[in-house]
């Protein structure tokens, strides 16, 4: 003998022999097709996700590494008054204090600095020795540069946070 008793709106019972069982009508996601959801969602925002392009970062990187040194160099010749000099090479520079080094730092690869064979020297005034000059940092995988500028008659160095392309 079966037969249904209804308490309220919600509430349901089922009488199956001598027990009463309460009657679950809830109709909701099981915990697998929540996942599934989730999982396919996440897939499909990282494909709308833009890639971060690392080149830039590198290059503006490779840019503020040499104009604090070439600040530290500058600001070094005017208290010290020593002659502190800067050798860009195409893939590197080095720091010198007279004969001694003091710091080289060599260019991520692709990346050179033109121009290629410069010396660069501050005097005790922070102007530049040799005049000034505009340095430029090349990416030559992505033909972008980065900039920096020395100043001729103050020697105040300028960092264009700019990217250029050729």
């Amino acid at each position: 003998m079966r037969f249904t008793l209804e308490i309220g709106k919600n509430l349901k019972f089922k009488k199956i022999g001598d027990h009463m069982f309460k009657q679950n009508n809830k109709k909701g996601f099981t915990i697998i097709e929540l996942l599934i959801t989730v999982a396919i969602l996440g897939i499909i925002a990282s494909l709308s996700i833009p890639k971060i392009d690392h080149t830039n970062l590198h290059l503006k990187t490779q840019g503020r590494l040499l104009c604090s040194d070439l600040r530290a160099m500058r600001l070094a010749s005017m208290t010290e008054g020593e002659g502190y000099m800067l050798y860009l090479r195409k893939n590197y520079y080095v720091i010198n204090n007279g004969l001694r080094r003091i710091k080289k730092v060599t260019f991520v690869p692709n990346y050179e600095v033109l121009p290629g064979k410069q010396r660069i020297m501050f005097n005790y005034n922070g102007s530049p020795s040799y005049g000034g000059m505009t340095i430029k940092i090349i990416n030559r995988k992505t033909k972008k540069y980065i900039e920096i500028t020395i100043v001729p008659a103050s020697g105040r160095i300028l960092l264009k946070d700019e990217i250029h392309e050729f």
